[in-house]
């Protein structure tokens, strides 16, 4: 906090286990908000530096959302799963890779180079893409049909 007094456009972001700097406010505060996390870094060998769109961040060393997603898979233990990622940011990208290796489906938001096999352009575009997604899981699953006295049924 005491670094970042001289930019008030900084936001700090305790995480619990990990620390964002975000710069977003002022992206040419970018090289001091790298210089400041690196010199907290100094003192915390078991975090590491990870950098995403306008944030610097403090993370476990242990910490990655590849890691992440394979290890809630593995806890659901499910026998037939396609895995969906949609991300934004350059941590995503671990993600990205992670799903890919699965034959998951992985998406980014907007620009930038990626190991995403889609793309979409915003959020508006993202939650057009869950409603579409939704209703043609409905169509698929969940199918109307009538009975012997003609009265409709749902069967999931």
């Amino acid at each position: 906090q005491k670094s970042c007094e001289k930019y008030p456009e900084l936001l700090i972001e305790d995480k619990n286990y990990s620390i964002a700097l975000h710069y977003r406010k002022n992206p040419d505060l970018e090289n001091h908000a790298i210089n400041i996390m690196q010199q907290i870094s100094s003192n915390y060998p078991q975090l590491k530096l990870n950098k995403g769109k306008f944030v610097i961040e403090l993370i476990p060393n242990q910490a990655d959302k590849g890691k992440a997603i394979k290890t809630i898979l593995n806890h659901l233990n499910l026998p037939s799963v396609l895995p969906i990622f949609i991300g934004d940011d350059l941590t995503d990208e671990s993600g990205f890779v992670f799903i890919n290796q699965q034959s998951g489906l992985t998406i980014k938001v907007g620009s930038g180079q990626t190991q995403a096999k889609y793309r979409l352009k915003d959020i508006d575009n993202v939650a057009n893409f869950l409603f579409l997604f939704q209703n043609k899981i409905k169509s698929l699953y969940v199918k109307n049909s009538q009975n012997q006295n003609g009265e409709k049924i749902c069967l999931n």
